[in-house]
């Protein structure tokens, strides 16, 4: 084998390790429905987009709309302040951003926020709970947040009553 060749088959090599190591560090949810299957039905997650000069922590809610076509989503952070709300149409469309918190709500931001977003939600929709902008450094981390009903609640919260009388 010539010397080309060589090289050629030694970076054909590292550039395969380098893609599948890329994919390994992708963090896929587990196989379950997204959405049950009526008008409102809701997935949370918690999210966390971190930027180079900070980050923005809280739980996104992620709801079908009220015609069933597309999708609208809220971010509020652990004071329960919302960060932002948007609506998104499904695959192929663009993001449109209703509100966003005052730290945020600059053209240049909401511009990366809306082309994000899209690719977040898109990933979540194909079982990825993060997506990394490479051009500006900014990852989002979504992880699926475990459902309780009422029942569980009240539940917790009989058992909370019966420890505290117990002492």
């Amino acid at each position: 084998m010539s010397m080309k060749r060589c090289i050629f088959a030694f970076l054909l090599c590292i550039l395969c390790a380098c893609s599948q190591k890329a994919l390994a560090q992708e963090e896929q949810l587990p196989d379950m429905p997204l959405f049950a299957d009526s008008i409102g039905s809701k997935a949370r997650y918690a999210a966390t987009i971190e930027m180079g000069k900070g980050y923005v922590s809280g739980i996104f809610v992620l709801a079908v709309d009220d015609e069933g076509e597309g999708y609208k989503g809220v971010l509020f952070n652990e004071f329960g302040i919302t960060a932002m709300e948007l609506t998104y149409g499904g695959p192929g469309t663009k993001v449109k951003l209703l509100h966003v918190i005052k730290m945020l709500d600059k053209w240049y931001i909401k511009r990366v926020l809306r082309r994000d977003m899209a690719h977040v939600i898109d990933n979540i929709f194909n079982g990825f709970s993060t997506y990394r902008d490479e051009k500006y450094h900014i990852t989002y981390k979504f992880v699926k947040l475990d459902d309780c009903d009422d029942s569980q609640l009240q539940e917790n919260k009989l058992i909370e009553d019966n420890n505290e009388t117990e002492e």
